[in-house]
C-alpha cells in the first residue's frame, strides 16, 4: 500500500528546508495503528495480531541546492526575526457517541482549541452491527470509511454561544415528510463547500443521488433516507456490498472559512477565549436505530511552522 502523508508539513506545496533543522532534533514520523478489524474486509474476526506491519518505507523527493541558496534561506530567516515560516493546514480527530434508540438533540463535544478552524468533517457509524442482516460484524466491511445519516433532521456547529451556520443545515431524517429520503442537496453541497470543490463542474465527485447515503441494491433504500447500518427498519440488505453493488457512504461537512476574523487566519477562533465547541445533531421522530453510533469529527485548521535559528521547529495553530 502506498499513500501520501495527509497532515502537517506534508500538506503544503513548499520545500521543507532540512538543512535548517537541527540534526539532533530531526523531523519524526509517528504512526498510530488501528485495530485489525477496521483495516479491510475479513472472512472472520482477525483479532489482535491479525494484521502485521513488516516494514515502512518513506519515499521523499529531495532537491540538492548550493550554498548560495542556503545562505539566502538563512538571510530570510534572520530578516524575519529569526524564524522562517511555512503555513499549511492540519487535521484533528475526535470521537463522540449517541446512545441506541436516541432521538432529540445530541451534543457531540469537539475538544479542539484552534485559532483558525477552516472546516468540519464528520461521519456516523457503529462498532456493533449485530442488528444488521445476518448478524454481520465490523470485520465484514470497511469500517473506517463506512457511515450513515442516523436519521438526522439538521445539524450545526456551536462555538461558545454562536452557532455556525446561523440556520442549521437541513437533512432528511424525518421520514414522515412527503419527500423523505430525497432532501440531500443541502448536505452534499455543504460537504462540497467544506472540501473546496463547490465551483467544480462535478463538485461532489463520485458522490451522487445513487451513492450518497443510500442502502445498497434496493429501491427502498434510495427513498428512505436510511441509517445505512442495518437497523433502520426497512429490511434493506446493506453494509457489505457484493460484486457490482453500490457502497453506502454518508460523510458530512461544514465550511467555516467564510467566518473570517483576521487576514492570516481565516476561520473560527475557539482558542483565544477557550470556547467550548459542540456539534449539535437533531434527530427526528425516527430514532437513530437499535445500535449506539460513533460520531467521528475531523477539524481542519490553519497551522504555521517556524524554523528557528537554533535549528528547532515550533508551530502555532
Amino acid at each position: 500500500m502506498t499513500m501520501a502523508m495527509p497532515t502537517g508539513l506534508f500538506t503544503q506545496n513548499k520545500l521543507i528546508p532540512l538543512p535548517l533543522v537541527n540534526p539532533n532534533e530531526p523531523i519524526t514520523l509517528v504512526f498510530s495503528m488501528d485495530i485489525a478489524p477496521n483495516c479491510g474486509v475479513w472472512s472472520g474476526n482477525p483479532g489482535f495480531g491479525g494484521l502485521q506491519i513488516n516494514r515502512f518505507n518513506y519515499v521523499a523527493q529531495l532537491i540538492e541546492v548550493g550554498g548560495d541558496v542556503l545562505g539566502q534561506l538563512r538571510q530570510m530567516r534572520d530578516m524575519s526575526g529569526g524564524q522562517l515560516t511555512i503555513s499549511t493546514t492540519d487535521i484533528e480527530h475526535s470521537q463522540g457517541n449517541v446512545i441506541a434508540n436516541f432521538n432529540g438533540e445530541a451534543h457531540i463535544r469537539v475538544p479542539a482549541r484552534r485559532r483558525s478552524i477552516k472546516s468540519l468533517l464528520f461521519q456516523c457509524n457503529s462498532d456493533d452491527i449485530t442488528n444488521g442482516p445476518g448478524g454481520m460484524q465490523i470485520w465484514d466491511f470497511y469500517n473506517l470509511s463506512f457511515g450513515g445519516s442516523m436519521n438526522m433532521t439538521n445539524y450545526q456547529l456551536k462555538v461558545g454561544s454562536v452557532v455556525y451556520p446561523p440556520q442549521p443545515v437541513e437533512a432528511w431524517g424525518n421520514n414522515a415528510l412527503p419527500v423523505a429520503g430525497l432532501q440531500k442537496g443541502e448536505c452534499v453541497m455543504e460537504l462540497a463547500k467544506a472540501l473546496g470543490s463547490l465551483g467544480y463542474t462535478n463538485p461532489t465527485g463520485r458522490l451522487s443521488a445513487i451513492t450518497y447515503c443510500v442502502n445498497t441494491n434496493t429501491a427502498a433504500g434510495v427513498a428512505a433516507g436510511p441509517n445505512a447500518d442495518g437497523d433502520n427498519g426497512d429490511g434493506a440488505n446493506i453494509i457489505a456490498p457484493g460484486n457490482g453493488q453500490i457502497a453506502a457512504v454518508c460523510p458530512f461537512g461544514l465550511d467555516l472559512e467564510s467566518f473570517q476574523h483576521t487576514a492570516t487566519e481565516s476561520g473560527i477562533d475557539s482558542e483565544t477565549m477557550a470556547l467550548e465547541t459542540t456539534l449539535m445533531i437533531n434527530i427526528g421522530v425516527i430514532t437513530i436505530g437499535a445500535e449506539a453510533k460513533n460520531v467521528h469529527t475531523y477539524l481542519i485548521y490553519d497551522q504555521h511552522y517556524y524554523f528557528n535559528a537554533d535549528g528547532s521547529i515550533t508551530f502555532s495553530n
